[in-house]
């Protein structure tokens, strides 16, 4: 989930330049720490700062600060930043092979012999 770092870091107290393009990175004061020089940088979905060493992307900064677990991070971002948040889609995975009924109740190297696995069990002594 890709959240726009900038209002994160601006709610955290972060003086931003207003033009900056935001796609490289960028040398700003660390608002997570006592700073009077940049010590940190920033781009759209991550900050780093080199002294005190808080870094991530937006839900982990608010992970962070706020001591929530990532399902509270999207909630907190959420009414932070509005309903804008861009929910991603599960992906479906057409690699993995399913088991069929009657192989689940054999023997877990038997399975894995019917299922064509590479790595079938070495014959006894």
């Amino acid at each position: 989930m890709d959240i726009d770092i900038v209002p994160i870091l601006e709610h955290y107290g972060a003086d931003l330049p207003d033009d900056d393009p935001r796609e490289f990175w960028t040398s700003v004061v660390c608002p997570f720490h006592p700073d009077t020089r940049p010590s940190a940088s920033y781009n759209e979905y991550a900050f780093n700062c080199f002294s005190c060493g808080v870094k991530g992307d937006a839900l982990a900064l608010i992970m962070r600060e706020e001591d929530l677990d990532f399902v509270g991070a999207i909630g907190f971002a959420e009414r932070l930043l509005g309903e804008g948040i861009e929910k991603v889609p599960r992906r479906h995975h057409t690699g993995r092979r399913r088991v069929s009924d009657g192989a689940r109740d054999q023997p877990r190297d038997d399975r894995e012999v019917q299922a064509g696995s590479r790595f079938r069990p070495s014959a006894g002594p």
